[in-house]
């Protein structure tokens, strides 16, 4: 008996050639795609084998198609749509991150004062008086989202109102340490918008001057309001805004007289600050 052995190159040679068959046999049938057909593609996984290699892998995309099912024809093989050039749009950060603003404010506008001794109205203004305030304050945040976040602060300041009335006139100063917690918004990394009510305690010292003489004041008492500020952050963390406030002051106050005034006060301040951001 003769037998023969069967040479390696021979058996590449077969499946190559089987494979381009296949390939041409999928190209002459006709087809509503461009899809790949079974024996081309199980021809080609043969080619590795062949010569002693790994089987290739082949994209999912390119399966054969699927068998057709009871309900109907096997679905259809969408490809992905393309990447726009560039990538991906954008997506605005969700998290602005904490900060501490360290910031000196100056503001000015009207205010109203009204002074009682002992029951008995001593002055009240008919008009708004000016009024000047300089500060320095501490704001912060455990972190602002995009649509906003908490703020907690506090804000030492002193204040001077002068008001005058016919042939009453006062004079006013007072320094007060107020704390802060209010709302941030972040309209993009550099501006953001804040509203922040605050409460505090002043000292008031003063001089009232009437038809029965001057009088020398001084007591304590609380004041209360709201703040609102635009502020711009630069990369480097100087920053710069502007800023309101409403707030009013209740202080009981001793005169060098012996008796016991009430003074109410309220106003209106306008201004802008300057600061520096951690």
């Amino acid at each position: 008996m003769v037998m023969y052995m069967r040479s390696p190159r021979r058996g590449t040679l077969t499946a190559l050639l089987g494979a381009l068959a296949a390939l041409a046999g999928a190209e002459d049938a006709p087809s509503g795609g461009d899809a790949i057909s079974p024996e081309a593609l199980k021809a080609f996984g043969a080619l590795p084998r062949a010569v002693g290699g790994t089987p290739p892998v082949v994209n999912p995309l390119l399966r054969p198609p699927a068998a057709p099912t009871a309900n109907g024809p096997p679905p259809e093989i969408i490809l992905p749509h393309p990447q726009p050039a560039g990538g991906a749009a954008a997506v605005a950060p969700a998290d602005f991150g904490g900060f501490d603003d360290l910031r000196l404010a100056w503001m000015g506008g009207p205010a109203w004062c009204r002074i009682d001794a002992d029951g008995n109205r001593r002055f009240t203004a008919s008009r708004p008086a000016p009024g000047q305030s300089a500060s320095v304050s501490w704001l912060g945040s455990p972190g602002l989202s995009a649509s906003g976040g908490l703020l907690l602060g506090f804000t030492a300041a002193g204040a001077w109102v002068a008001a005058d009335e016919g042939a009453a006139a006062l004079r006013l100063r007072s320094t007060s340490i107020d704390l802060a917690a209010g709302f941030g918004l972040p309209i993009d990394r550099n501006l953001q918008c804040e509203v922040t009510p605050f409460v505090g305690g002043t000292r008031v010292h003063g001089r009232f001057s009437g038809a029965a003489g001057t009088v020398d004041l001084s007591g304590y008492g609380l004041e209360w309001g709201v703040r609102g500020a635009a502020v711009y952050t630069c990369e480097d963390g100087l920053q710069g805004g502007i800023t309101a406030g409403y707030g009013g002051s209740a202080a009981g106050l001793d005169g060098s007289d012996g008796a016991r005034y009430a003074l109410r006060s309220e106003g209106l301040l306008v201004g802008g600050f300057i600061g520096l951001r951690f």
